[in-house]
């Protein structure tokens, strides 16, 4: 299997870690790619198990901090769907939310049960999974809810722990 990963602002950064998970929680690196100024990157994947497999890249700077990318899920072949996804659940800090892929004027908007809008995410054009932080909100059971931009509405259950 091939991943690729597009890099916006690369600034002193020294390498990429993949990273895997059969349960989008407990990660193990797969492999490094060095860092070459490029804005797209690719890795074989060789070894692949069967079922959901989550990924994310960490990002290793020159001087040692990181920082991660989103999570995106693989279910077989497949990296994209129309459905609503929240993974992984129960929440910590951070979900990746999969979606349809959006447009111009799509956002993400995390209610409480009793409707209260607690946050409002603006997908990056073109996406089709949008991390979420969830630092600060308190445990609980709140709803994600899409709006792509052009009078489609999705909605899923979200529990943070």
């Amino acid at each position: 299997m091939d991943l690729k990963w597009d890099v916006t602002h690369e600034v002193d950064v020294r390498e990429y870690l993949v990273e895997r998970s059969s349960d989008g929680s407990s990660f193990t690196a797969v492999g490094t790619t060095t860092a070459k100024g490029k804005s797209i990157y690719t890795f074989s994947n060789a070894d692949v198990p069967s079922g959901n497999l989550f990924y994310r890249i960490k990002s290793v700077d020159i001087d040692g901090r990181y920082k991660y990318s989103g999570i995106l899920k693989l279910s077989g072949n497949n990296s994209y769907s129309n459905d609503l996804k929240i993974y992984p659940q129960p929440a910590a800090n951070e979900v990746t939310v999969q979606h349809r892929r959006v447009t111009t004027n799509a956002k993400l908007m995390i209610t409480s049960a009793d409707g209260q809008v607690i946050k409002t995410i603006i997908p990056a054009l073109g996406a089709s999974h949008t991390p979420i932080d969830l630092t600060g909100m308190t445990s609980g059971v709140y709803f994600i809810r899409l709006d792509d931009g052009k009078g489609f509405i999705q909605s899923a259950k979200l529990i943070k722990n």
